[in-house]
């Protein structure tokens, strides 16, 4: 019988029984043996610590993992039809799933409504809306309960109520999902829905502001008449430069929604004074360089719109400091400014104008380079001549100016 100790403590025995030797013969390999089975017993106890260790360290540095992912997805999706495919498939990845559905509760919090899938299960991938009580997601829906089986797992997604259900199916080698699986996810699901609930309140949010900006502009149609055409191709060459410069998505938004904007500072000035075919008077032309800042004043009380003043207001602006209305220079101005500048710039001298002489597609493009450096941003400017080498936006240039040649043309007819 032999003792077996781990760090000074005994933990059992080894009884070897029926020994058929002498013990003659045996005495001697006792001593010798002893140090084995200790060297033996001390490395099997270590090995078991070291699992243990690993079993209890690995989840916490998955669901660490896991966040770390989640804090990037939430940073960079602001909206839900881009944010839950990544939730979904990041969590997918992350515990070997072969699907994943994932879907949220409606505003009167009776139904789940399936937001986004992929995989198959006849189960767990709905077409329709489930009502809170029916069915797996239903029930974690109406209890805020969590479901770990062997061959799926579903939590939900809790803020002050349950704001949607997760569920996961089919895990890679047809393997159970564990305990380890369900901690992870529920860490998953508590960085998710701050993302969930932020991309819902953006989303409000911006049905309001466009809802702003559409009032705005029958404001100005009324105004000025239904004259749209050059706002629509600034704004597509405007955003193709963007796109061509790289620009997050968040800073596009801003950029599309300042082109519709960009004359709001013309409902604070006299109609008559847009009419006038001779030259502007000192003070007509003051009024006229005040445009940009009375448009930033019109449009500063609807908060949402706070990221386009900047635009709004500086466009007018010379990369040389030579503009209006505050003499900016360089990166001093915004670079959605320097941007509109540009594409701004190009249309008016490509249009018919009573104070100056209106200049061919190519004789502006010309131009523009021309003024690389002095009134443009030269980087602007090589990322504008490259979106105008585009067939479709030069043909549609050519349209614009066809439509207000005719138009002129009809009402000096008229």
């Amino acid at each position: 019988m032999f003792p077996l100790r781990y760090v000074g403590s005994l933990k059992g025995f080894l009884v070897l029984d029926c020994v058929k030797r002498p013990e003659r013969e045996i005495r001697p390999l006792m001593t010798p043996f002893s140090y084995f089975l200790a060297s033996q017993v001390e490395l099997a106890f270590k090995n078991f610590e070291l699992n243990n260790f690993y079993e209890t360290v690995h989840p916490r540095a998955l669901a660490l993992s896991t966040m770390h992912s989640v804090h990037r997805v939430i940073n960079s999706s602001l909206r839900l039809t881009e944010l839950l495919p990544r939730i979904g498939r990041l969590s997918a990845q992350i515990l070997k799933a072969s699907g994943c559905s994932i879907m949220l509760t409606d505003p009167e919090r009776q139904y789940l409504n399936p937001f986004f899938s992929f995989g198959t299960h006849p189960k767990f991938v709905h077409k329709q809306r489930v009502r809170f009580g029916r069915g797996l997601e239903g029930h974690i829906a109406d209890t805020g309960d969590f479901c770990l089986h062997n061959r799926y797992i579903a939590v939900p997604f809790i803020e002050d109520d349950v704001v949607g259900v997760m569920t996961l199916w089919g895990k890679a080698d047809r393997q159970s999902f564990t305990r380890t699986d369900l901690e992870i996810l529920k860490s998953l699901s508590e960085q998710a829905v701050v993302a969930i609930k932020n991309a819902q309140l953006f989303e409000r949010t911006e049905e309001l502001t466009l809802g702003s900006i559409k009032a705005i502009n029958e404001l100005m149609k009324r105004h000025f008449g239904d004259k749209q055409g050059d706002i629509e191709i600034i704004g597509e060459i405007v955003l193709a430069v963007g796109k061509q410069m790289e620009l997050p998505s968040s800073e596009l938004v801003h950029l599309e929604r300042a082109i519709l904007l960009l004359d709001t500072g013309q409902l604070a000035f006299p109609e008559k004074a847009w009419q006038k075919k001779e030259k502007l008077t000192q003070k007509e032309l003051e009024e006229i360089r005040s445009i940009p800042i009375r448009g930033a004043n019109l449009l500063r009380s609807i908060s949402s719109l706070k990221p386009v003043l900047p635009i709004v207001m500086h466009r007018h602006e010379r990369y040389d400091g030579k503009g209006y209305p505050q003499g900016l220079k360089g990166e001093e101005i915004p670079l959605g400014a320097r941007i509109v500048a540009v594409a701004d710039s190009f249309m008016a001298m490509v249009s018919k104008r009573h104070y100056r002489q209106q200049l061919t597609i190519k004789g502006s493009l010309e131009e523009i380079f021309r003024c690389k450096g002095t009134q443009f941003d030269p980087v602007v400017v090589d990322a504008f001549l490259k979106v105008m080498k585009d067939k479709d936006i030069l043909e549609k240039v050519e349209i614009c100016v066809k439509n207000d040649m005719n138009t002129e043309k009809i009402s000096k007819e008229g």
